[in-house]
């Protein structure tokens, strides 16, 4: 799944509120995270450049 201009996701990632990336309507490669806490785990950090159209290997 890639994100659409303006869609948002929630990875599902966190107790509680969840980890929100949402795609810029105006900015073709610009994304908001919402409720990531300062930091980012490796797991959300692949879902989120698979997000972004990019193919992602596990080496």
């Amino acid at each position: 799944m890639v994100l659409k201009q303006g869609e948002t996701v929630d990875l599902g990632t966190r107790t509680g509120e969840g980890l929100t990336i949402q795609r810029d309507e105006s900015v073709e490669d610009a994304y908001q995270i919402d409720n990531h806490g300062g930091e980012l785990s490796r797991d959300e950090i692949k879902r989120l450049a698979e997000l972004a159209g990019f193919e992602v290997s596990e080496e």
